[in-house]
């Protein structure tokens, strides 16, 4: 029996850094030998979509789509990164239902009034705890169900799901 592979959604408004943080975890990821296949909500859309209207029926369409290749490749144990604004909850919660080890992780660019840059700042629901190397992730602040992370603790290390009774 093959083994799941993990999910993990970066989503975000557009702008909000979201391929950056997608890349650069990518990049640690594979720095680390841990394999990921990236579900790049624009590439996928023009295999699927070749001449988009953008239409609320379509985008359900897409969307329902685009989960449904995370849950057969996660099925398949190819861990999956997408990286998709996906702007309806019901979309990531479908996600959530199907993956067994799923992170949503919402991408950010701090505003410049407040002095912050053009790096992201990352936001993980915790509908998975997200454990990394064998340590938790720090928080950089916690509320409720929302926890958010530096970019940097989300690349520089691996994904290990622990069990939770919250989903």
């Amino acid at each position: 029996m093959t083994k799941s592979g993990w999910a993990i959604w970066i989503t975000g408004l557009p702008a909000s850094g979201k391929s950056t943080v997608v890349n650069a975890l990518k990049e640690g990821l594979d720095g680390m030998g841990v394999n990921a296949q990236i579900l790049e909500s624009d590439t996928v859309r023009r295999v699927l979509v070749p001449d988009p209207t953008h239409s609320p029926e379509e985008r359900e369409a897409f969307y329902n789509s685009l989960v449904y290749i995370g849950v057969l490749l996660t099925k398949n144990g190819v861990n999956v990164i997408f990286d998709a604004t996906a702007n309806k909850r019901r979309w990531r919660r479908a996600a959530r239902g199907l993956i067994e080890d799923f992170l949503q992780v919402t991408s950010s660019v701090p505003s410049r009034s407040a002095g912050g840059g053009t790096k992201g700042a990352c936001t993980g629901t915790k509908s998975a705890p997200l454990h990394l190397s064998k340590a938790p992730m720090r928080p950089t602040r916690s509320r409720g169900t929302r926890t958010s992370y530096s970019t940097a603790s989300v690349t520089h290390h691996g994904f290990q799901r622990k069990r939770s009774s919250r989903r």
